[in-house]
């Protein structure tokens, strides 16, 4: 090997992510309702709320009109899966996304008016499939799934 380059034993195709999963759910995500729900399936859950309380002392509401690119960088630097309703922001924070290299995100597949509580079963049935893929799978990434748990699209070759 000449002198001065590096080698890297383990490709990026062939990394392990260490981290364990832990979700976070964003704001059109996130309520007390939806996270005791995946708790009580096992997920390890931050909310919105947690992170981006309104105020120092007001840790019930939380903090509106927040972009999501302060969101993606939190997941990055946590190693938490981002989930949200937001099926658009792959394309409209796309460089945010390429910037984060360990961001992972989850989206539904319709951005339509329901209510999150229609996706937590999806997301509990997906929850073994989730598990299998987070060690190996190359990141950053970005999934769509279903209310009836299945992922239905994969956006990895955009970044």
């Amino acid at each position: 090997m000449p002198y001065g380059r590096r080698s890297n034993t383990l490709s990026q195709s062939s990394r392990k992510y260490r981290n364990p999963l832990e979700l976070f759910l964003d704001d059109g995500f996130s309520n007390a309702e939806t996270a005791a729900a995946l708790r009580a399936a096992d997920f390890v859950v931050h909310e919105f709320v947690d992170c981006f309380p309104r105020g120092w002392d007001d840790h019930e509401r939380r903090e509106e009109g927040i972009a999501d690119p302060p969101i993606i960088k939190l997941c990055h630097d946590n190693s938490w899966l981002l989930v949200t309703t937001d099926k658009e922001m792959c394309k409209k924070h796309k460089m945010a996304i390429r910037r984060c290299k360990n961001v992972t995100v989850l989206a539904t597949a319709s951005n339509g008016k329901c209510m999150p509580g229609e996706w937590v079963g999806g997301l509990i049935v997906l929850k073994a499939e989730i598990e299998a893929i987070w060690p190996d799978k190359r990141r950053p990434w970005f999934l769509f799934f279903s209310r009836q748990g299945t992922i239905t699209a994969n956006r990895d070759n955009e970044f």
